[in-house]
């Protein structure tokens, strides 16, 4: 997760924290489907990748968001779980089905006479409500030995406050928490003080984090992982919102730098970790205040925005001189600037 953009930045963090974190994939599992799964339980990666073939031949390939067994009690059950950000459509319905029967293919039982197929337990997490998504989903299926009807589990995270991801350690959904805000972006952007809230916000919300981790209730290593995704889906749904970005890059750009001196310094000597703390939160605010005008320099080059535009946002947004401004698009650019 070292690109901040990505073409499909909330599959991305959604996969990573799957494919890392069993314990807040656990935790986040039990509460989908009301089990009562232990972190130590076992978590068995699944195949995510098929190719199904079209109706005119050719392979589309597939790539499901996770796929994964969980053992207890020696029986493995298996999930299938989606991230959708986009507006509603029922073709979705469609995408689940073709990949509810291609996990359940890859894992089947063959006998001389019958073929066993297990359909994986499925659940659609809906980040946004464009398109009236709906609260419940059933896939239906007619043989000519009866018809057979299995539910896909829907959570809206419009549904998910902040107060019941930390009571039922929710902390998969942390990076996506920043989809309920997306309605408020233009007011926040245009008010200082709502955009010094904004930044409380997640302050606040990292802070209780880390009381988690010390209460063992969180791993260490799961909480940077949480962080280091919601950095990267903050950064992509804040691109049209460049002072939110840029509050974006400060905060949890900061965050980031800040775990890797503690880190540092809980493996190494145990004294002096306040003074590491301090230090390590001031060497983020500015390694993450410079990873803000990186990615702000790039994707506008990108956009074709022209260097004049670029120079007068970079003073106006990060209150640069017009020298210093000019300095940042020669580091980044690579193009000499007048």
């Amino acid at each position: 997760m070292d690109d901040l953009y990505s073409q499909f930045p909330y599959d991305d963090a959604f996969r990573t924290m799957e494919g890392e974190c069993d314990d807040i994939l656990i935790d986040y599992v039990n509460f989908c489907h009301g089990t009562d799964y232990k972190t130590s339980d076992k978590v068995i990666r699944l195949r995510n990748e098929h190719y199904i073939e079209s109706s005119d031949r050719t392979q589309k390939k597939r790539v499901s968001d996770a796929a994964f067994g969980i053992m207890k009690d020696g029986r493995m059950r298996k999930y299938h779980h989606e991230c959708e950000s986009g507006a509603y459509d029922s073709s979705v319905m469609l995408r689940m089905f073709e990949y509810d029967t291609q996990i359940a293919l890859d894992n089947h039982k063959l006998n001389k006479n019958e073929l066993i197929v297990e359909i994986p337990i499925a659940c659609i997490l809906f980040l946004r409500n464009e398109g009236d998504p709906p609260d419940e989903m059933y896939i239906t299926i007619r043989t000519s030995g009866g018809e057979v009807s299995y539910p896909v589990r829907v959570i809206h995270m419009s549904d998910i406050d902040i107060d019941k991801i930390f009571a039922e350690k929710l902390y998969f959904l942390i990076p996506f928490y920043i989809f309920n805000m997306e309605k408020s972006f233009k007011l926040i952007e245009n008010d200082e003080k709502k955009l010094e809230q904004f930044g409380d916000f997640y302050s606040k919300m990292f802070e209780r984090l880390e009381v988690e981790v010390r209460a063992g209730r969180l791993s260490y290593y799961s909480k940077s992982i949480i962080i280091r995704a919601a950095h990267r889906v903050a950064y992509n749904l804040t691109k049209k919102n460049e002072i939110i970005q840029r509050k974006v890059g400060e905060i949890m750009g900061g965050e980031i730098i800040e775990m890797d001196v503690i880190k540092a310094h809980r493996e190494g000597m145990v004294e002096g970790i306040e003074e590491g703390r301090a230090e390590g939160r001031e060497e983020g605010r500015a390694e993450g205040r410079e990873e803000g005008i990186r990615v702000f320099i790039e994707d506008k080059l990108e956009d074709a925005v022209s260097e004049d535009i670029i120079l007068k946002k970079l003073e106006k947004n990060y209150g640069l001189t017009a020298e210093k401004a000019v300095e940042y698009i020669k580091k980044y650019s690579g193009v000499k600037t007048a």
